[in-house]
């Protein structure tokens, strides 16, 4: 763990991690479980009567249930913005769709020698991602956010853009496009972090064996620790905190020394200078049959924040040492709160403990009783001091 300077920040997202597992698993089973198998893809025709022509009679289902998918996919890692279809890039991602299923999956298609080339079909397929495999496109886009073949991860990037607010998409055949508007105007979601595998209960096809986190103003100097039910375990391969051309903040993508197991706590720190991130996984099968209760038994909780409140005081920095004292200061910032958004964070202040804090308040009477005597001819010297302080910020 770094050493702290006198001021940080510890910045946990409760928000996420405390969501009910069978709220989770209901949207999970709705948005998701039951569409995978579902086949909404025509076969595109290609003869002298009909040429690249594509039937789209199933097309507004897979609209219906990718959105669905989509902002599902989103709301785990913490977005509240519905994503919408625009339709204006629907002919061209059709036809990068059809050009795909007729030739060799490519996001660069060329013309001579290939069926169903047009220019709307390159510039349909240069602007989109594109499989091959699939038969609808919610599965597609599990299939994005699981790609791992990318160092760079672009495609869980685009998913989990915070400035997306459009899609469009397109099946023909065993082929799929689908499209991140980024050229319109949208509500900009700015999370406090957001990471993958998602915090809170998680179900199992959103585990992933390459995390990712995306912070504001990250560095390129941040450190992560990961612990399996309390027990730190090794990465693979050293973290790396990689910047994206398209994407505002810079990210860390880190391997886990680890596997999927349901009922398990995987609980990460991300340490970048004076800040320092916690978030918890708690991975299930949506499909066993147990209740929030179980699931919350089941969970493991280690001393982390025990641990955390050592580490700071060794480095000078001591945090709150009582209820009563932090439901004072709870109180004094709602008040301070009132102006702000109600999607700002809270944040709990600790000081040092009430006895220092009693003795300062003596010290600083005997300096006025000194001043009064001395009839303010000796200036009293400034004993309350620069005090250390570590701030808890829920994210939003």
């Amino acid at each position: 763990m770094n050493v702290f300077t006198a001021f940080s920040l510890v910045i946990i997202n409760d928000n996420l991690t405390y969501r009910s597992r069978s709220y989770v698993c209901k949207r999970c089973d709705k948005n998701f479980s039951k569409l995978a198998s579902f086949n909404y893809y025509e076969t595109p025709i290609n003869t002298k009567e009909q040429n690249c022509s594509l039937s789209r009679k199933n097309l507004n289902e897979d609209i219906k249930l990718t959105l669905n998918f989509l902002n599902y996919l989103r709301w785990l890692s913490g977005f509240k913005n519905k994503i919408s279809f625009d339709y204006s890039y629907l002919d061209s991602i059709c036809k990068c769709a059809i050009y795909n299923h007729f030739n060799e999956l490519t996001n660069y298609p060329v013309g001579e020698g290939h069926e169903c080339y047009s220019y709307e079909v390159l510039q349909g397929c240069q602007s989109s991602l594109v499989q091959k495999g699939v038969t609808n496109t919610a599965s597609a886009i599990l299939n994005s956010y699981r790609n791992e073949n990318d160092e760079y991860l672009g495609q869980r990037m685009w998913l989990l853009y915070h400035k997306f607010g459009y899609t469009t998409f397109c099946g023909a055949g065993n082929a799929t496009a689908f499209k991140v508007v980024g050229n319109k105007e949208v509500e900009i979601e700015n999370l406090t972090f957001i990471v993958s595998p998602p915090p809170g209960p998680c179900p199992k096809e959103f585990f992933l064996n390459t995390w990712s986190f995306i912070a504001p103003g990250l560095s390129g100097q941040a450190e992560v620790v990961v612990y399996v039910n309390g027990t730190k375990v090794n990465m693979k391969s050293e973290p790396e905190v990689l910047g994206w051309n398209f994407f505002t903040y810079k990210f860390i993508k880190f391997v886990p020394d680890t596997v999927y197991a349901p009922s398990t706590t995987y609980e990460v720190t991300v340490i970048d200078g004076e800040t320092q991130y916690d978030y918890s996984i708690f991975t299930t099968d949506c499909n066993s049959d147990i209740s929030d209760q179980e699931f919350n038994e089941q969970k493991y909780y280690d001393s982390r924040i025990n641990d955390l409140k050592k580490d700071l005081s060794n480095t000078g920095i001591l945090v709150g040492s009582s209820a009563a004292f932090l439901v004072l200061v709870i109180i004094i910032l709602i008040g301070v709160l009132v102006s702000f958004d109600k999607k700002n964070s809270i944040i709990n202040a600790y000081t040092k403990p009430q006895n220092e804090k009693h003795q300062n308040q003596q010290r600083m009477r005997r300096n006025s009783d000194e001043r009064q005597t001395n009839n303010n001819k000796a200036k009293a010297p400034n004993n309350q001091g620069a005090r250390s302080r570590n701030q808890t910020v829920k994210a939003k």
